[in-house]
């Protein structure tokens, strides 16, 4: 009998309405329209936290805790444009990771980005030539400490703080197809090989490395430090060269099995 009661129905639906009303400005946060006002000094005024180059050489992209990215060209030195994400107080718009696509066409920047989205932080993506966003990537559940775009510019991967491992985006519609949350600390880098695949460091002391479908295939204990920070591979992706935080050793592996070959003399 409840359910056939007019008046119960009517309330009833309007109660849904609201709460679907709700959840959907909950998922629809965008970041504000009003302009903030910072002085343009012509360069970074803070800590440049990453750099990125494009395939040819010619131009690269650096991010800071200014909270802008710039686009400069490698030969002259000459500023090309400056990406500014939506900022806040505090942290907010931070830029602790960029990288800028292979064919030098579009800009990725992430850090402290909550602005955008209800469900975390979000990758920004522009356009390099006339510094417009035009993507947003959102719902990442910590700080974006980096970014890295295949050699193919397909795909975008993204360290991220805490114990939330890695991600890997489709760059044309920022699909998230696929991920790893099974790290013990944050990871601080990642990097593409030029056959698809993955490396990434992280401060639970392992080396991880993945096929191209992102598959885990290996992940070997460090071997000269607790806090392995960077790692890249070679430009044939034969080795990985890991760099570590708060010791000077870099240690290189095997860019197929992470087998330990040798540790680099830097003394």
């Amino acid at each position: 009998m409840f359910w056939k009661e007019p008046a119960v129905q009517l309330h009833l639906s309007l109660v849904l309405f609201i709460l679907f009303n709700l959840t959907s400005l909950c998922f629809a946060i965008e970041p504000p329209k009003e302009p903030v006002l910072r002085i343009n000094a012509g360069a970074h005024t803070s800590t440049i936290n990453r750099v990125s180059a494009d395939a040819s050489g010619e131009k690269a992209l650096t991010c800071s805790d200014d909270k802008t990215a710039r686009l400069y060209n490698i030969d002259s030195g000459e500023l090309l444009n400056i990406f500014r994400p939506p900022i806040g107080s505090g942290n907010e718009g931070n830029l602790y990771s960029c990288a800028l696509s292979p064919d030098g066409k579009i800009v990725a920047t992430g850090g402290w980005t909550k602005i955008g989205s209800a469900t975390g932080h979000t990758i920004y993506l522009f356009n390099s030539s006339n510094g417009m966003m035009e993507q947003r990537i959102t719902g990442l559940n910590n700080v974006i400490n980096h970014l890295a775009f295949s050699y193919d510019g397909q795909l975008l991967t993204a360290a991220v703080g805490g114990k939330n491992g890695i991600r890997l985006y489709r760059v044309r519609d920022g699909k998230e197809i696929a991920r790893d949350s099974d790290y013990g600390d944050t990871s601080y880098s990642i990097d593409f090989s030029p056959d698809g695949r993955v490396v990434s460091t992280s401060f639970d002391g392992y080396l991880r490395l993945y096929n191209r479908s992102f598959k885990l295939t290996q992940k070997v204990k460090t071997p000269s430090g607790k806090f392995p920070f960077s790692a890249r591979f070679s430009p044939d992706g034969s080795l990985v060269a890991l760099g570590y935080n708060l010791s000077p050793e870099v240690d290189i592996f095997s860019g197929t099995t992470l087998q330990h070959k040798y540790t680099a003399d830097t003394k």
